[in-house]
């Protein structure tokens, strides 16, 4: 099984916990009361007087190899912010050991 397939099943199975737990009627409400953040929209006005860029600051691949040991997520954000180039910052948490 390869590691993208292993993800794909350990998520499945979360997936599956997750649904039996769910009580749908109320995760309906919430959507139908969601209302965007309106990053869609902001990332248009960003695009109109810039580069608009999603990118991605990674420690280590999916694959589990290394890719930069000195890894300091607020110091390069710090850097990127500095230049003016941050308009937004997410942060993804990963259960896949990378």
């Amino acid at each position: 099984m390869t590691w993208l397939d292993q993800m794909i099943s350990a998520t499945r199975e979360r997936v599956a916990r997750s649904e039996q737990r769910a009580d749908l009627r109320a995760l309906e409400r919430m959507a139908a009361a969601h209302v965007p953040r309106g990053l869609r929209r902001r990332f248009a006005v960003v695009a109109q007087s810039s580069i608009a860029i999603i990118a991605e600051l990674k420690k280590a691949s999916h694959c589990k190899s290394l890719i930069r040991a000195d890894f300091q997520v607020m110091h390069l954000t710090g850097q990127v912010a500095t230049n003016g180039h941050l308009r937004f910052l997410s942060s993804l948490r990963n259960n896949f050991g990378c």
